[in-house]
Formats: C-alpha cells, sequence, structure tokens
C-alpha cells in the first residue's frame, strides 16, 4: 500500500488536477531514487482550467465586444467557463513490446494534424496534435487532443500521456507546459 507516480504532468498557469472517475491502476512498480514508480500502469484524470478569454470578431481592436458565437464544433468551450480536460497517461516496460506505441505519441492518436520531436523530463520524447474519435457509430465524432511520449532508460519505462480537450489553445499550453516540467523519475 502506499503512493505510486505515474507521472508527474506540467500543466499551464491555472490549471489543476483532479482526480478521474476511478483510481489508477499500477500492476507493477519500482522504488527509484526513494521514490515509487509504476513500471506497468494507467490512469485517468480530469484537469480544470481558468476560463477561456472571449472571441473577438475579425479586426476588431482590442477590448471590443465579443464576436457573435459561431457555429461551434461539438464540446466547444463557451466563455466565461472553466476549460475542462481530460487526461489518460499509460505506462508500459521498455522491453514490451507495447513500448514503442508508448513512445510514439502519433500512435495514440486517430488523426494527427502536427507532430514533432520534443525532449520530456531530459529524454527524447515525440508530440502530436491532432483528434482522438470519441462515441460510437451515428455519435461519434472527432475531438482535439494532444498526445506525448517518451522512453525513459533511467526507469526502464515508456509514458504516454493523452490530452483531451476542445481548446486547441489550451492543447498547445499543454504542450508547452510539459516540455518544461514533465518529469518521469
Amino acid at each position: 500500500m502506499g503512493t505510486c507516480n505515474l507521472l508527474i504532468v506540467g500543466l499551464p498557469g491555472g490549471w489543476r488536477v483532479q482526480a478521474g472517475p476511478f483510481p489508477p491502476e499500477v500492476d507493477h512498480w519500482r522504488d527509484f531514487g526513494g521514490v515509487t514508480w509504476a513500471l506497468v500502469g494507467r490512469g485517468s484524470y480530469r484537469a480544470y482550467g481558468p476560463p477561456a478569454a472571449p472571441a473577438t470578431g475579425p479586426g476588431s481592436p482590442a477590448g471590443a465586444s465579443p464576436a457573435p458565437p459561431a457555429a461551434a464544433s461539438p464540446g466547444a468551450q463557451a466563455p466565461g467557463r472553466l476549460q475542462a480536460a481530460v487526461l489518460h497517461v499509460r505506462v508500459g516496460r521498455l522491453e514490451q513490446g507495447d513500448a514503442a506505441a508508448l513512445a510514439d505519441a502519433r500512435r495514440a492518436l486517430h488523426r494527427v494534424h502536427a507532430s514533432g520531436e520534443a525532449p520530456f523530463g531530459g529524454h527524447p520524447g515525440t508530440w502530436a496534435l491532432g483528434e482522438v474519435a470519441q462515441g460510437f457509430g451515428p455519435w461519434r465524432r472527432p475531438l482535439p487532443a494532444l498526445a506525448l511520449g517518451a522512453a525513459c532508460p533511467s526507469t526502464g519505462r515508456a509514458v504516454q500521456l493523452l490530452v483531451e480537450c476542445p481548446s486547441q489553445e489550451a492543447l498547445e499550453a499543454m504542450l508547452e507546459a510539459n516540455r518544461a516540467c514533465w518529469a518521469c523519475h
């Protein structure tokens, strides 16, 4: 019994993380530097951020009244309401077959719009911005998402973070926050 870390994520300023609908599952763990880290596990969390800034019309000067609402995408955040995101963390052993899939962020998304390589926690990693498919059959819809993946030879883990959020700006801010604050051991 006790505390076991999956990953220490970076969040943009003003964002807070909360427990998800179920507790994280840890199948195997290892002590590294006096801290217990999951070698194999998964968890989902909710994150809440400050309200999205109201959009202004094209060519409007700063401080102008908000533009009339356009046809928003499903799940788009209304101005003045807290932004919400769901964070999914998966951890696997490097020597297992799923490690390559976890370390390659593009594999976590249904559709990739942009991707690249960046260091996460001092390890080479990959990132991808795109969409995940949510729902079934006629209710299936795309949801903007960010995937991050890195292999950590120090702990023998491959770590993947998938963030689902309707706000593209929030996803881009989470990418930058994790480039600065991601810690896997």
